[in-house]
């Protein structure tokens, strides 16, 4: 993906000012979960690590983050840069159920002047994140990408249709203008959406009413790791 650093600026303040609009801005959630109420996250900061977390009859324990690293070289008047982050959690359900899941995401960019081509998915997906619950081990891949959207999927054994697909949300309530960052995520199946998450703020997280176990708490899960991820993680231009 290639952009100009003064389009990316004018992204974020067209963000900005969406955002200054409302009281508290609100992602739009996604029709589906029209009937789903959302549990408010407690004990949560964006971009805030390290901590205990918990939303509903969920408790997500034992959040660490790992080392975070940023590089950035010079050739030719091309420079280029990596930067990664690791976390990991604990998430607690209602009969005392433990799912452990442990996430990567990496950032590789190249420069000249004042454009920047993105090349993080020429190597490897944005981010990963490895679930254990009950013995299985299932995979949460976000990377591909339609415009500023992100899409990923849930999925189990290689070569098994993804259990849940995920996108990226980036419309407010009541805007018109969609944000050029997520403002949260939407997990998907049969092409509705049975779970949500809002990045903004302290958080929220939808999970439809039908949803049978284990499958609510996988999902469960899986908005927690994505509201930890850090989508906007650049390497340093030094």
């Amino acid at each position: 993906m290639v952009r100009n650093r003064l389009t990316t600026a004018a992204l974020a303040l067209g963000s900005a000012l969406a955002l200054a609009g409302f009281k508290e801005a609100k992602v739009e959630v996604p029709a589906a979960l029209a009937a789903a109420a959302p549990m408010e996250v407690s004990g949560h900061r964006v971009r805030t690590l390290n901590k205990p977390m918990a939303f509903g009859a969920y408790r997500v324990t034992g959040v660490r983050e790992g080392a975070e690293f940023s590089w950035s070289t010079e050739a030719f008047g091309v420079r280029g840069g990596s930067a990664r982050q690791r976390y990991r959690f604990v998430l607690e359900g209602p009969e005392g159920e433990a799912r452990e899941v442990e996430c990567r995401s990496r950032s590789i960019e190249a420069w000249r002047g004042g454009w920047t081509v993105e090349l993080t998915e020429a190597f490897s997906p944005r981010l990963a994140c490895g679930l254990r619950s009950e013995g299985k081990l299932l995979r949460l891949v976000l990377g591909s990408r339609a415009g500023a959207e992100l899409r990923g999927a849930l999925v189990g054994s290689e070569g098994e249709a993804p259990l849940l697909a995920v996108r990226s949300l980036h419309r407010l309530e009541g805007s018109r203008l969609p944000l050029g960052a997520p403002a949260g995520y939407a997990l998907e199946r049969d092409g509705a959406a049975v779970a949500a998450v809002e990045t903004l703020n302290r958080g929220r997280i939808w999970l439809a009413p039908d949803l049978d176990e284990p499958t609510r708490g996988t999902a469960a899960a899986a908005a927690a790791a994505l509201l930890l991820y850090d989508p906007e993680l650049t390497p340093q231009v030094e």
